[in-house]
């Protein structure tokens, strides 16, 4: 058995989450082991990502290598969603992507081999043992072995990467059924359907392929003498968007897997940490999967760049690592709730997951909901509003930071737009302190630009943090009707 370099960590696990996370500690100086067992999970076929990941692929110096992966871009989406009506949904701003997620992953091992990450695939770890705070590793496939020593392991091998036991679920047990169509006559575009007790996914695939994936509630969508193909076929069959699909050969044969949305109970220890479905698993209808694993493992990163630079704050780290990840289950929790309600079905399927977002119903809104006040109205920052030292990513490292609370805030929250957010209210006490809004935004000028500083504004209005008590705000300006000439 040949022995490798001791590695700061070792990331078991190929996929968005593992590799991003080697790629962000490659970058904060750490070496670092990915081992990758080289094949995709059977029936994950891909998914839609905003053009939200775009950022996250800056921070990982990936954007340019995934532009230049071909990856097919999308502006709208072809839905039957609320009244089953089909329509288009088109997007503004810059395209999305539509990617195979086992694609996606093998760019992104390609960016962290580059990075000076030692990428051993195919392989599994065979034997693990900590002990003299480092872990003990027997890495191999079928022709070697491999011998890693390192400080802290990253399990990132998706939902078998740990004990279902050890997983608290956060919505209604679902299983995703899933097939791939070949042939000239299928759907060209993405596509989402709400069902009578189900939804369907469908995206196109290179090679003329299209998948489609079912999500139904696993106790009921078949009859125990029933096939999984028939089963399958026959909810196919019964959709508006995707019912021509039925005529196409299948390739690769019907696939189903857990779909149901958790929590691991403990996602974290100071040598030991989990990410990605082997931490936190969404709702598919956030359809957002991707695009989580990187921002969890962008997270994770700091987490343990903390623990093995700043000892001393492990403890912070951890608090930090394990409330992030509850708030993002909360979150999305929420959004997917409101989104199973908008579809207006009334079986069970529907009311369970509708029912998921009734302590979410004051999340955060979408942005653009309040336009920036007049300088003259007058605001208050509100009574519930509340500052506690916190937990919170401070650059490279989680470090405490005072931050805002607020019950419309999904987590606390020390900066905004890049400025710390606390001094900019210290002014202020909440309930109490009312000012005029030019006024508050002229007291930011040697902390923030006014462009950014009219965001950081608009941002807290929107979610209720400042208000404008009605007794105080001012008359509407009134226009003039001397003196004016027409035009």
């Amino acid at each position: 058995m040949s022995v490798a370099p001791a590695a700061g960590v070792c990331i078991a696990g190929g996929g968005p989450a593992g590799t991003a996370l080697a790629i962000r500690l490659a970058r904060l100086g750490h070496r670092v082991v990915l081992v990758d067992r080289g094949r995709a999970r059977p029936g994950h076929l891909g998914e839609s990502l905003s053009a939200g990941v775009l950022t996250q692929l800056d921070l990982l110096g990936a954007r340019d290598t995934i532009g230049r992966a071909g990856f097919a871009e999308f502006r709208c989406l072809r839905t039957a969603w609320q009244d089953g009506t089909a329509a288009w949904r088109e997007f503004d701003g810059e395209a999305g992507l539509l990617v195979e997620r086992a694609r996606f992953a093998a760019v992104l091992r390609d960016v962290a081999r580059a990075c000076g990450v030692r990428v051993l695939e195919p392989a599994t770890i065979r034997e693990s043992r900590y002990e003299a705070r480092s872990w003990h590793l027997r890495i191999g496939d079928a022709g070697s072995e491999t011998g890693v020593e390192a400080a802290v392991l990253a399990l990132a091998g998706g939902r078998a990467a740990t004990a279902a036991r050890g997983r608290r679920a956060t919505g209604p047990r679902t299983l995703a059924v899933s097939g791939v169509w070949q042939g000239t006559a299928l759907p060209t575009e993405p596509g989402i359907e709400a069902g009578i007790s189900e939804w369907y996914w469908g995206m196109p695939l290179p090679d003329r392929r299209y998948g489609l994936t079912v999500f139904v509630d696993p106790r009921h969508f078949r009859g125990p003498a029933e096939p999984l193909p028939a089963a399958f076929a026959r909810l196919v069959a019964r959709s508006r968007l995707f019912g021509r699909c039925v005529g196409a050969p299948l390739v690769g044969g019907v696939h189903a897997a857990d779909a149901t949305p958790y929590l691991d109970v403990t996602p974290a220890e100071r040598h030991m940490i989990k990410i990605g479905e082997a931490a936190l698993a969404l709702d598919p209808l956030s359809s957002s999967g991707v695009q989580r694993a990187v921002q969890g493992a962008l997270a994770a990163g700091v987490v343990i760049n903390t623990l093995l630079k700043r000892p001393s704050d492990a403890e912070i780290a951890l608090a930090f690592y394990r409330h992030h990840l509850a708030a993002a289950a909360d979150r999305h929790r929420g959004w997917t709730a409101a989104f199973y309600g908008a579809a207006e079905r009334q079986s069970g399927f529907w009311r369970d997951r509708a029912s998921g977002g009734e302590k979410d119903d004051a999340a955060e809104p979408a942005p653009g909901a309040v336009a920036v006040p007049r300088p003259d109205l007058p605001i208050a920052l509100a009574g519930e509003a509340r500052f506690a030292p916190t937990p919170c990513i401070v650059g490279d490292f989680v470090a405490m930071r005072l931050a805002l609370h607020h019950p419309r805030l999904a987590e606390p929250v020390a900066f905004v737009a890049g400025h710390d957010l606390v001094p900019l209210l210290a002014q202020m006490m909440p309930g109490r302190t009312v000012m005029m809004a030019g006024a508050l935004v002229a007291s930011w000028s040697g902390r923030v630009d006014l462009r950014p500083a009219l965001s950081i504004l608009e941002w807290l209005l929107q979610r209720g943090v400042l208000i404008s008590p009605p007794h105080l705000e001012p008359p509407a300006p009134r226009m003039p009707t001397e003196g004016v000439r027409a035009i």
